[in-house]
């Protein structure tokens, strides 16, 4: 038995990448369709930096917006890619001690430690 289900054509110019991690495919594929240059992006800095910022933040979604303004800092110009990552890694090493101090989760109120 043959399957005659029609297979799925994709645009000229987005061809998938050659077999690789999922994430991989994903990262490069992507880059290819926005134009931009993935050897640019150190990728696993990258995803270090993220991952540490979710922990440190207590919040999954404080990896996308991490890589959203990494990006972004670094696409308007206010400094070089990896001083971003590097930038948002260390605000991410202090920040669950420093949130400790000024009272936890529940008092942002109060002002930052000396």
């Amino acid at each position: 038995m043959t399957d005659s289900s029609p297979r799925p054509v994709l645009p000229v110019g987005r061809l998938i990448e050659a077999p690789g991690t999922p994430l991989d495919v994903w990262f490069h594929t992507l880059a290819r369709d926005l134009g931009v240059d993935a050897d640019v992006v150190d990728e696993q800095t990258l995803l270090a930096v993220v991952q540490h910022a979710a922990r440190s933040v207590g919040k999954p979604a404080a990896s996308p917006l991490t890589a959203f303004l990494v990006g972004y800092a670094a696409g308007i110009g206010a400094g070089p890619l990896a001083d971003a990552m590097h930038r948002a890694d260390d605000l991410a090493t202090d920040w669950y001690a420093r949130w400790m101090a000024m009272g936890g989760p529940h008092d942002w109120s109060r002002a930052e430690p000396v």
